[in-house]
């Protein structure tokens, strides 16, 4: 009855595969708006930091040990709010690539990222031009636009979220950070349902075993 074994060994490793599959990492392509968080994290992000909007003071070069990722990402929220209202993701040498303090664009993974120490950092849709004033005003595609002013190698406070704006003083808005570390595409993440199929797995093998006793 080795073929029963082998049957039920093969469901198990169907079920392994299959579970590996739908934990795939969250990788965007291009600005995205109104993701669950949990969408995110669960998909292999990590959030090196967050702030509120109103916030001033964080020294810029006090987040490169804390937000080291072959992969960075810029989001913001509501204050206990359950989506990103806005996200974009690239490698972190796109993320941070110096435009300068005009309305030069890099694009990179679909999206136009600006960023200067001293003027302002964010992004902007694929194709869309912005206007850095010292951040971007431009009100096309408004949803899909981000926006934090900086001095002095300082991350300031304000002032975009989307379509929305003025936010230097904010309490009630959140900025964050995430990184990506070198993880491949098809890389498994956990979830939740781990112990199921472990006990899922058990259950076949098992099978299997009693059959082989019972036939030999």
């Amino acid at each position: 009855m080795k073929k029963i074994m082998m049957v039920c060994l093969s469901l198990a490793a169907l079920l392994v595969m299959t579970n590996t599959a739908l934990a795939q990492v969250y990788n965007p392509v291009g600005v995205q708006t109104n993701v669950p968080k949990s969408t995110v994290l669960n998909g292999g992000w990590t959030e090196c930091y967050s702030d509120l909007y109103g916030n001033s003071g964080t020294l810029l070069s006090s987040l490169e040990p804390l937000c080291q990722g072959a992969n960075v990402m810029l989001a913001c929220s509501q204050v206990d709010g359950n989506e990103f209202v806005v996200l974009g993701q690239a490698p972190i040498e796109d993320v941070v690539f110096n435009t300068g303090t005009g309305n030069t664009t890099h694009p990179a993974n679909g999206i136009e990222w600006y960023f200067n120490e001293s003027w302002s950092w964010g992004f902007a849709p694929s194709g869309e031009t912005v206007s850095r004033n010292s951040c971007d005003t431009n009100s096309t595609a408004a949803e899909q636009r981000l926006c934090w002013h900086t001095g002095d190698d300082e991350l300031e406070g304000g002032w975009r979220c989307g379509a929305t704006t003025g936010l230097n003083s904010s309490t009630t808005w959140m900025r964050h950070i995430l990184i990506q570390g070198d993880v491949p595409e098809v890389a498994p993440v956990p979830v939740n349902n781990n112990y199921a199929l472990t006990l899922l797995i058990l259950v076949l093998s098992g099978i299997g075993f009693v059959a082989i006793r019972r036939y030999s």
